[in-house]
């Protein structure tokens, strides 16, 4: 989300605990959305908590050549793409940049380990996006 920074709020991984659920916190199990800070965007549990499980590919070499801007994984491949940690990750596996992988066959119906997760994500109308005060969110 344009950060040049290993995590949202800098490179400190001592400050990880007041921003995600992870080995050093979680005591080994997923929690509630919205206990700590959120991202710049303004959402939780970006980091930690349950991996991020994304439709894109994986392909361990794939970011080293992908587009800088909104890298979309390889064309095709067998594993889907897990970022950002969970409960049992350690610090370093928590970063914005962290990628890991899971079978896609096993993730798509939900017989996966419970530091998964998913995050839903569409576009919303204009309507949608704006405060009951007419400011945008």
């Amino acid at each position: 989300a344009g950060t040049t920074n290993s995590y949202y709020f800098g490179d400190e991984p001592g400050k990880l605990p007041t921003h995600a659920w992870f080995t050093d916190n979680s005591r080994s199990a997923t929690h509630p959305v919205g206990h700590w800070k959120p991202n710049a965007w303004g959402l939780y549990d970006m980091l930690g908590n349950v991996a991020e499980w994304c439709n894109d590919y994986y392909s361990p070499r794939y970011y080293r050549t992908s587009p800088r801007e909104n890298p979309r994984g390889p064309a095709e491949g067998e594993k889907r793409v897990l970022r950002s940690g969970a409960w049992s990750s350690s610090a370093e596996n928590c970063t914005v940049s962290a990628r890991n992988c899971d079978e896609a066959g096993l993730t798509d119906v939900c017989l996966t380990m419970d530091s998964d997760g998913f995050r839903c994500v569409r576009r919303a109308s204009v309507a949608e996006a704006m405060t009951p005060t007419g400011v945008r969110k």
